[in-house]
């Protein structure tokens, strides 16, 4: 390397470590010789640590090389082994575990933690059973404080290792698509400014031409998936993105339809407006029939019909006006919350009913109708709340963050079901909880919506409690549902000296609930229950004396 100076041997010598090792990055010869200068003190430093550990084990070397060797005698090859054996010295499992969790799998060291425990609670053998095992001998600490250390320790390095849904299944689908969401984020955010633009143009253009360039560039994302995926099948994940970007533009194509309703320079609206519908509904009906089966049978009616219904909410508003209904944005939030309960039917009809072990292994299906719901509705929230220029109140939505993580909570069980019989060792996510926490804090600003956000956040929480038995949950379901008791005392028209009224009621609620739930055989329910009544009673005795 050194004795290369021809300008045109460098070159040469450049081009062929590029063909070779394909690192783009480098372009001349000096950062060729940079990196094999860099490379060749690494290996320097590899062969210097290789030596340093046959100097210091050098029985260790050799048994670690004659294993590799094809031709090895049985004979010197235990004997070397009995060597090591006999001048080891012992490495205790947590010590092991520390040292190499970066590099070990879970089963794996759930494994060696299990033998750990074994070991560890196994009497010592007889002397006559140690010579028969001619083992060396290994030497755990018998003290209790120090095997509960060590395993308190060896419990903790496992669980760091837990794996979850977003390590296991989020974070590499991300990684691998990155360009295909990146695209299709560009396409949908593209052609929405686009659409935005122009429907200030003649109302020919707006509603024909405009609509129609639209509609065919929907269509044309959902036939490249198709034409994609006739090509390889291996593209079927490629296929069902575009499927999914072309479902995205769906919400700007029924603007049209919103927009030519409200517009006043539009002759004949009885006409236009009900073939436009039909129009709009057949077309794009059957374009979400077949785009959906296409990625799975089971998604024809259960995913097709529930966009078009979100869909359609693009034209509640302005339909509103036309009807002369007098508060539009009470209308618009009901609709909103018909189109959140269809959404969360269909999710929890495709999570118990379509979704299998495999479906969540692969990830194609259950990303593209997770996809295609949420981002149909996040975009027909947006372009409704934006053409009408209304900004909803805080607390109008609040419910409905509840009940979403509700919904992620349902599906991450279900999901963590589905991929094992004893998902003890798969946690959920924090979002779900986050999000119910989320929704409670954005009701708290309205005197009925406080009310219904921790009586709705109780009764979700105490569902999830129910599935996992544990105490802490039920504590905690129960303190939010005596908070939406308590949030009846806040309203401007309750009656002060009442307090203790309401006090006494939430404690009989208590100890009803305990009841019925000790008559089924949930006792650390009914314990949580009897132990809420008693608090409950004595903050309502502090309270009605404050108050009188």
């Amino acid at each position: 390397m050194e004795n290369l100076n021809d300008p045109q041997e460098q070159e040469r010598a450049s081009l062929i470590f590029s063909i070779r090792f394909g690192d783009n990055a480098i372009t001349d010869w000096s950062g060729w010789k940079t990196k094999l200068q860099v490379e060749k003190s690494e290996i320097q430093k590899l062969k210097s640590r290789v030596r340093s550990y046959v100097e210091a084990l050098p029985a260790q070397a050799l048994f670690v090389w004659y294993s590799t060797q094809d031709d090895r005698e049985e004979k010197i090859f235990d004997l070397l082994a009995n060597s090591c054996a006999s001048n080891t010295s012992h490495v205790p499992v947590e010590a092991f575990l520390q040292h190499w969790r970066h590099l070990m799998p879970t089963d794996e060291a759930e494994e060696l933690f299990a033998e750990f425990r074994t070991e560890s609670a196994t009497p010592t053998a007889s002397p006559v059973e140690t010579e028969q095992l001619q083992e060396p001998e290994v030497t755990l600490p018998t003290t209790e404080p120090a095997l509960k250390r060590n395993k308190e320790l060896v419990e903790k390095i496992v669980k760091s290792k837990v794996p979850s849904i977003w390590n296991e299944h989020l974070q590499p689908f991300f990684m691998e698509n990155w360009y295909m969401f990146a695209g299709i984020i560009m396409m949908v955010v593209g052609s929405s400014l686009l659409a935005y633009y122009t429907w200030d143009k003649h109302w020919l253009i707006r509603y024909t031409v405009m609509p129609g360039m639209l509609l065919g560039f929907t269509f044309s994302l959902a036939w490249a998936g198709s034409w994609l995926e006739r090509k390889d099948e291996e593209l079927i994940g490629t296929a069902a993105m575009l499927r999914s970007a072309a479902i995205g533009l769906l919400p700007v194509n029924f603007m049209a339809v919103a927009l030519l309703i409200d517009d006043p320079l539009v002759s004949q609206k009885n006409i236009v407006v009900p073939a436009m519908v039909i129009f709009y509904t057949l077309i794009f009906g059957r374009g979400l029939s077949a785009w959906c089966a296409a990625v799975h049978p089971g998604l024809r009616k259960l995913l097709g019909y529930t966009l078009m219904l979100i869909n359609s909410l693009v034209v509640l508003a302005p339909l509103s006006r036309a009807m002369g209904v007098a508060n539009v944005e009470v209308i618009t939030s009901i609709g909103f919350y018909t189109g959140f309960g269809i959404v969360a039917w269909s999710i929890v009809g495709f999570s118990r009913k379509i979704l299998t072990k495999e479906m969540v292994l692969e990830g194609r299906v259950p990303w593209f109708f997770g996809a295609a719901a949420v981002l149909t509705f996040l975009q027909v929230f947006a372009w409704v709340h934006g053409y009408m220029r209304f900004v909803p109140n805080v607390t109008t939505y609040s419910s409905m963050i509840i009940a979403i993580g509700w919904l992620v909570l349902l599906v991450e069980r279900q999901t963590l079901k589905i991929l094992s019989d004893s998902d003890s060792h798969r946690p959920e996510s924090f979002l779900g909880f986050a999000l119910i926490l989320f929704g409670i804090l954005m009701g708290a600003g309205g005197e009925y919506s406080r009310i219904f956000a921790f009586l709705l956040a109780g009764g979700v929480w105490l569902y999830q409690a129910l599935s996992r038995r544990n105490n802490l949950h039920y504590w905690i379901a129960l303190t939010l549902l005596t908070l939406g008791g308590a949030a009846l005392g806040l309203l401007h028209q309750f009656p002060g000296p009442w307090f203790g009224v309401l006090g006494l009621g939430l404690s009989i609620t208590m100890a009803g609930l305990g009841v019925v739930t000790k008559s089924k055989e949930r006792t650390g329910l009914a314990d949580a229950c009897k132990g809420m009544k008693m608090s409950i009673l004595a903050l309502s005795t502090v309270v009605t004396v404050l108050t009188q």
